[in-house]
């Protein structure tokens, strides 16, 4: 070999170089692991709350005593509520009430103290949660005036 031959063969690299891909180095595929398993756990976590949120965008539903009939209803922005009457005894609807909701105060049907023999009672039924109102109330009273038992029920939700 000639001199001249040698220059040129030491001149012309024999493969490219290899740079340090990032992706080759451990700690940077574990960093990217770690970025992408936050990123699942956040968009779960947000799909999550959104399907909660959107469960309780609508009032609960009541069931209604057989022959009750209507006397005034309202509604506004995330509530509404509505008064019933029915000419049974006050004690045959808090029954149905407490057979549909039981009877525990934290949630259900409790009876009001009364001085007479006339009975009265309250229901709670309560599904909030987050800061997210659902929520049904019940009160079952006698009026006097009309002689009939009177069912208030009032719903807020979604607030």
């Amino acid at each position: 070999m000639t001199e001249a031959n040698v220059d040129v063969q030491m001149a012309s690299p024999s493969q490219p170089k290899q740079g340090g891909s990032l992706l080759r180095s451990r700690a940077v595929r574990l960093v990217i692991g770690l970025i992408a398993a936050v990123a699942v756990i956040a968009i779960a976590v947000v799909l999550i709350f959104q399907q909660m949120r959107s469960s309780r965008s609508q009032p609960l539903e009541y069931k209604s005593y057989p022959g009750m009939a209507l006397v005034n209803r309202s509604q506004g922005n995330g509530t509404d509520y509505a008064i019933f009457s029915v000419g049974v005894p006050v004690k045959q609807v808090i029954d149905f009430y407490v057979a549909e909701y039981g009877a525990d105060p934290e949630r259900g049907c409790v009876l009001l103290p009364s001085t007479e023999d006339v009975q009265a009672a309250k229901c709670i039924v309560d599904n909030s949660q987050d800061n997210i109102t659902q929520r049904l109330l019940l009160d079952i009273s006698f009026d006097p005036a009309a002689q009939k038992t009177m069912i208030t029920i009032e719903r807020d939700w979604g607030q």
